[in-house]
């Protein structure tokens, strides 16, 4: 997977020599010609950058243009694109990383600024696999600037390895060793200083233990964001908590390890400008809402398997979901069809998302009994309150109805349900106080740039 990783780390690298030589232009009959043909290769390799296109796409259209235009084109996407051949790889216990740089990204972004730049950025790293196969995996160090939401994610850097990096210093320190210079010096660019600081580290909740070197999330000490204390279910099989309220952990008691095993190693990301608390928000919408409190209550409706409450949808009520959902018509920003409930388990997140906000409270009135059916209303309208800056003023109200959607669901569903997804139910609103709406700090931009990766790695092995 190495040579693959370097295939697609110089994809995303377009900084090379050029591929006209001082022979191609000497003759001055041939002059205007060849310049032709330089400004159309010019702007043939803006497109397919701007605008992002595949490789092989690329490549095919290389192949009807030369057959034109007498091999007026390179044959070869990567020479369009000016993509450098060699790339640096930097051990990481029996994997490697190939550092991008921040500074490159930012550097391409704003290479015409005309006056000084304040931004803050959002970082997310995660586990990529790359074959469904082998137990390969990509962990790229992504960011997005929280000024400029329009502009893409960009890579920092990619880990490559069979596993997650076992060596969580050698892994980050490049990252950070920049991180602290940029966030001290800045970026000068055109003779204008980009001033930058770290908004939040936006990641699943292992991700998120595996970075800040704490107990996973579903260890006893695995609240990333108070002291209460997991205990162990022999009902549930897994940890839940008891606690709705309990003293929150501190920046301060972090950096002192005050709070015993919860912390596993040292992290890297202790020495950058952070709070390693706040900084942190567990109230990603795609992990924590989407994926994890709506999926498990689609799922355990339809198959009687939530918590305690063991009451089945009939084949009937789930078929006649199945065709109404197949029949929503959605406005016009939601650009993926809902499916029926037979393929729940492959919803993807934004499927989940659509149906919490457009279509729970019509469809599940009429097949839910009224107390469930009022206790998922509360979860409803708390979290349409942190999805809008409308509703900013209504925040305490918000974590007030969360609290009582998480006490009701103890006595619905039983107390040994309480995992830490509806645990982080809790301090959902702390985190939406500081970064703003839901949509202001969630994954899904960077899950659609993890996914571009893969598409790029397997373009450039096939290649």
């Amino acid at each position: 997977m190495e040579a693959g990783m370097s295939e697609y780390a110089a994809d995303a690298d377009n900084t090379s020599s050029e591929y006209f030589c001082e022979s191609d232009v000497d003759s001055d009959t041939g002059s205007n010609e060849i310049d032709d043909d330089i400004n159309l290769v010019e702007d043939l390799r803006c497109w397919a950058l701007s605008f992002n296109i595949r490789h092989i796409a690329v490549k095919e259209l290389l192949k009807i243009q030369n057959r034109r235009l007498s091999n007026t084109l390179p044959q070869d996407p990567r020479t369009l694109l000016k993509t450098t051949q060699t790339i640096s790889l930097i051990p990481v216990g029996d994997g490697h990383y190939w550092h991008h740089g921040f500074k490159s990204c930012i550097e391409k972004v704003f290479s015409e600024i005309k006056e000084p730049v304040n931004i803050s950025i959002k970082i997310n790293m995660d586990g990529l696999p790359v074959y469904k196969s082998s137990k390969d995996e990509f962990w790229p160090i992504l960011f997005n600037i929280d000024e400029f939401p329009y502009i893409k994610p960009m890579v920092i850097g990619i880990y490559s390895g069979k596993h997650k990096p076992t060596d969580l210093t050698a892994f980050l320190d490049p990252f950070v060793n920049e991180m602290i210079d940029v966030c001290k010096n800045g970026i000068m660019i055109n003779g204008f200083i980009i001033t930058v600081s770290i908004r939040c580290f936006v990641c699943d909740s292992p991700a998120r233990a595996f970075i800040k070197g704490v107990a996973n999330f579903n260890a006893q000490n695995g609240c990333q964001k108070c002291v209460s204390r997991g205990e162990y279910s022999h009902v549930s099989h897994t940890n839940f908590y008891p606690q709705s309220s309990c003293p929150t952990r501190t920046d301060e008691g972090f950096r002192n390890k005050d709070y015993g095993s919860h912390h596993k190693s040292d992290s890297p990301l202790l020495r950058l400008p952070i709070d390693m608390i706040k900084d942190f928000p567990v109230g990603d919408s795609l992990h924590l809402i989407d994926l994890g409190i709506m999926k498990k209550l689609l799922l355990g409706w339809r198959d009687g398997s939530v918590g305690s409450y063991r009451t089945k949808w009939p084949a009937s009520i789930s078929t006649d979901i199945s065709k109404k959902l197949l029949q929503l018509r959605m406005p016009l920003e939601i650009h993926r069809s809902m499916r029926g409930l037979d393929c729940l388990s492959h919803w993807k997140g934004s499927e989940f998302r659509t149906f919490l906000h457009y279509a729970s409270i019509v469809i599940l009135k009429p097949v839910l009994p009224p107390h469930v059916y009022e206790h998922f209303l509360v979860f409803f309208c708390a979290i349409t309150i942190c999805s809008s800056d409308m509703y900013s003023s209504m925040l305490e109200l918000a974590h007030q109805l969360l609290t009582h959607f998480v006490d009701m669901f103890k006595s619905i569903y039983g107390e040994d349900y309480v995992t830490s997804n509806f645990h982080n139910l809790m301090h959902l609103i702390e985190d939406v106080k500081r970064f703003g709406p839901l949509h202001k700090f969630n994954a899904y931009p960077f899950e659609s740039k993890l996914f571009e990766i893969k598409i790029s790695f397997e373009l450039a092995v096939n290649h």
